[in-house]
């Protein structure tokens, strides 16, 4: 029989409750990774956030990030026998973030959870040693040296953000860059290949027009030119080696000086095993300069390298069950390492690829990946046998079939009512912050994007630049088919890098098949710049929904030509961009009592629109009127509408609706 303890171990080894989830995130600069597990290591749930879990210079909402963590573990097991939640963040040690941190999270994830905040560095660290001691070099966006001693002592150096100094991380890499370009367009430093590139990158003409690109999007701005940085001396630019040399010295003297505190001051002796985390050391040159500065500090003898093969995320799981009392053995890792590659293999996209320093690389993937794919198993491939015999049919019974089955594309799109309606409500949130809207895709999905980018602005009077269609193949592709252009995924991150896209931004990729490599590429620069995605698909489980943060997956199935995706798929598409575009208006203030109020009364035909539009909308006694108000509202029909339901005028209307951000209706009610 055994004997149980009062804390209900038997024989002294704590029992593991094995029903009990557990709940590790890793909160970061730029990306947010959470697991739900069980205390054997079996995970059960996973999900990868291209928003920052990050209390110092992050203007995403702790509690929207949270919430969105809990709704995609939750999606994937049940968290009602919630465990413990263990939350690694940047300054996770400060007393008032910690309390602030622990309240959010308990929020999110039920009052009743045991939350546990600490410093992101403890995940790192764990995530790469088995036991005490131990010392954590991260280097990111910025970089920090962690340790605990052989009795639990923590410590740590450097880690004091970007405006103090944060020298030896992606933001250091990213600021050198400028500062080298710069200089060269000055004339007082050498010329280098990082000034075209960055340039490319940030979608500007010359180097004088990065000070408003740079001043606006800021710490993440500077620090995504990182890779461009490291590709550039990877192919032995002089001036891009130099900015290596030096930052990668900046990391190996902060690790210096981490050894050296901890050989002094703590229970630590050498040599003394240094886990490196943070996504620079991905690039194979950034450890190269790393490993010979660490020699020129002589302390190549003093530390064992360790490169964790799981994220920090896995290391949070091992420290917060073993703060619970439960121990990690072998067993523990081995079957988390199992579970946790498992879910990361399923997805299009990994921890791994996301840290990827070559941009290139990362937007090839998706071409590599797709092209792989029995396309003839798609279900818009399949052939209808019913349609064996329709070239054997006469015009109106073919006529007949085609009506049809562009009502199964209806029902189709009526089944994914609430992931389109989700899709508008983050179109709308990042329109309503000033961002802009760019549908994306190749062939006839390509051309309805950009017809209904094109109809935006006539109909809503949103300028060209608010909506925006990109095809595969640029603009002669909507008149001559350049069915190739569709398998360069690169190309798409830099059709959109063209067109200055940022984090405010939102990309709606279009692709009947759901495995255009443009289409995939497209999401993948979108995500790496922090901007929302969409995905429009019309096959069930498609590579393309792996990347957007709000996938539509309207199921057309086979049509009635095998292949031809421009019948009912494509039916199905122009139905979701409508949607998109004219409930995202809608919510805008667009739209009055049924009207495109925001209308542009360009020609003939829509100056007789407008007025009918003022004289329903405004319930005038006639057209005569509304047109006498449209007069004097300038060809304003907003305020045209509010003048004819207040009898304000025109300055006062037009104030009235600039103080309700143009909604009609609340200017009207305001009185």
């Amino acid at each position: 029989m055994n004997t149980k303890n009062p804390e209900g171990s038997v024989l002294g080894t704590p029992v593991a409750k094995l029903k009990e989830v557990y709940v590790s995130i890793d909160g970061g600069g730029s990306k947010t990774e959470a697991v739900a597990f069980l205390a054997n290591g079996e995970v059960r749930a996973h999900v990868l956030l291209d928003l920052p879990l990050n209390p110092n210079g992050s203007d995403v909402e702790t509690s929207q990030v949270l919430a969105r963590i809990y709704a995609g573990l939750s999606a994937q097991t049940s968290l009602s026998e919630l465990g413990a939640v263990f939350v690694g963040l940047a300054g996770g040690s400060n007393a008032e973030i910690n309390a602030h941190f622990q309240a959010q999270t308990a929020q999110a994830f039920g009052t009743q959870a045991r939350v546990q905040v600490m410093h992101d560095a403890v995940a790192a660290l764990w995530s790469g040693i088995h036991q005490l001691p131990g010392l954590v070099l991260i280097a990111g966006t910025g970089t920090v040296s962690y340790g605990i001693d052989g009795q639990g002592q923590e410590f740590r150096v450097g880690g004091w953000g970007y405006l103090i100094g944060d020298h030896g991380g992606g933001y250091d890499l990213g600021q050198r860059a400028l500062q080298a370009i710069t200089a060269a367009h000055d004339g007082v430093g050498p010329a280098t290949v990082l000034t075209d590139r960055i340039c490319a990158a940030c979608a500007v003409d010359c180097v004088r027009d990065l000070i408003p690109r740079v001043y606006r999007d800021g710490k993440k701005q500077i620090a995504a030119l990182a890779p461009w940085l490291i590709d550039a001396a990877s192919e032995e630019d002089a001036v891009a080696l130099q900015i290596i040399s030096e930052v990668t010295s900046s990391a190996a003297e902060l690790l210096a000086q981490s050894v050296k505190k901890a050989e002094q001051s703590f229970d630590i002796r050498l040599p003394v095993d240094v886990v490196l985390a943070g996504g620079l050391w991905e690039a194979a040159i950034f450890r190269h300069n790393f490993e010979m500065r660490l020699s020129d500090c002589g302390l190549s003898a003093a530390i064992n390298l360790i490169r964790p093969s799981l994220p920090p995320v896995f290391g949070g799981a091992r420290y917060l069950l073993r703060m619970q009392g439960h121990a990690t053995e072998a067993s523990f890792d081995a079957k988390f390492t199992q579970g946790f590659n498992r879910f990361i293999s399923s997805k299009s996209f990994d921890s791994e690829r996301e840290a990827s320093t070559s941009r290139e690389a990362f937007e090839a993937d998706a071409s590599k990946a797709t092209r792989c794919e029995d396309f003839g198993a798609l279900a818009t491939e399949g052939g209808d046998p019913a349609m064996r015999d329709l070239d054997m049919l006469d015009s109106l019974a073919i006529v007949r079939l085609i009506a049809e089955t562009n009502q199964e594309a209806v029902s189709a799109v009526s089944a994914v009512a609430e992931s389109i309606a989700a899709a508008v409500e983050g179109i709308f949130a990042s329109l309503s912050a000033g961002g802009r809207l760019f549908y994306v895709g190749a062939g006839t999905s390509g051309r309805l994007g950009v017809l209904d980018a094109s109809e935006c602005p006539p109909t809503f009077g949103v300028s060209h630049e608010k909506v925006q269609g990109v095809i595969a193949g640029g603009e002669s592709a909507l008149i001559y088919p350049a069915e190739g252009a569709e398998d360069d995924a690169s190309q798409a991150g830099k059709d959109l890098r063209d067109r200055a896209l940022t984090q405010h931004d939102v990309v709606v990729a279009i692709a009947a098949s759901g495995r255009t490599p443009y289409c995939i590429g497209a999401l993948q620069a979108a995500r790496a710049l922090g901007a929302r995605t969409v995905s429009i698909a019309c096959n069930r489980d498609a590579p393309l929904s792996q990347w957007a943060e709000y996938p539509i997956e309207v199921a057309t199935g086979c049509e009635m030509i095998a292949g031809s995706t421009r019948m009912k798929a494509g039916t199905a598409q122009k139905i979701v961009l409508n949607m998109l575009s004219t409930t995202v208006m809608i919510r805008m203030g667009k739209v009055y009592a049924g009207h495109m109020v925001d209308m542009q009364a360009t020609n003939e035909k829509l100056k007789v629109r407008a007025r009918r539009i003022v004289y329903q909308a405004g319930a005038l006694s006639s057209e005569h009127e509304a047109g006498v108000l449209l007069e004097r509202a300038q060809g304003e029909i907003k305020a045209a509408i509010v003048m004819a339901h207040t009898g304000l005028d025109f300055a006062t209307a037009k104030h009235k609706l600039e103080q309700h951000q143009g909604y009609v209706r609340a200017a009207i009610g305001s009185l």
